[in-house]
């Protein structure tokens, strides 16, 4: 079968939840509340690249919002007195409308996240060095982190080749099949200055989970 899934999707409602939780009383709240979503998500992803983001979850009441970020330096988040926060919470009200709380948490093991793991290969892309040691060095610190596997794959031209294609590493098992199992997802470009974008698709498999949402 060549038809794929969103390891994530696959998965709300057994192991994971939606990253978005709120409800909309008609279509046209709907409608407004998903477009900021996206406004407020990409604003967080660009202000804060440097801070190893991970999960992003808003959640929506009457009158509040609360947004939970999940990064690897909640310091660089934070800054000196918290200032960088204020200036954070200022932009998001201006995007999301509503009163806003932020909760930032520190992931506890950046190298078992995905997202964490495609941002470095991004930023490595972008800085020029090359792939197959960037690869090779963050799937190394995901195996030592106990990941049980993990599957990368870029794609573009590689190393300023003339040809597009796609380079796939890993290490063992990554079972996309398993309900039950707790799979890490994440997809990002990186912009390059000579070879236009290029794809990263990071998937690491950390275990199964029994404690099922449903």
């Amino acid at each position: 079968m060549g038809q794929k899934i969103h390891p994530v999707g696959f998965r709300l409602g057994v192991n994971n939840t939606w990253s978005s939780l709120w409800f909309a009383n008609s279509k046209n709240d709907y409608t407004k509340n998903l477009h900021s979503d996206l406004k407020a998500r990409k604003y967080i992803d660009k202000a804060l690249s440097r801070a190893g983001i991970g999960d992003v979850f808003i959640k929506r009441s009457l009158s509040n919002c609360l947004i939970e970020i999940y990064v690897a330096r909640p310091g660089m988040v934070i800054g000196k007195n918290g200032k960088n926060l204020e200036i954070l919470k200022a932009e998001l009200e201006k995007i999301l409308g509503d009163n806003i709380r932020i909760e930032v948490k520190e992931i506890k093991a950046p190298q078992l996240d995905a997202s964490v793991v495609a941002q470095n290969i991004v930023e490595g892309i972008t800085r020029r060095i090359n792939t197959k040691f960037l690869v090779t060095k963050e799937m190394q610190k995901t195996q030592e982190a106990g990941a049980l596997g993990c599957k990368i794959w870029i794609s573009g031209l590689i190393n300023g080749s003339a040809i597009h294609r796609t380079e796939k590493k890993g290490f063992g098992v990554v079972p996309l099949h398993t309900l039950r199992a707790d799979i890490s997802y994440s997809g990002k470009h990186a912009l390059t200055y000579n070879h236009g974008v290029m794809g990263v698709k990071v998937w690491i498999y950390r275990g199964e989970k029994n404690d099922y949402i449903i």
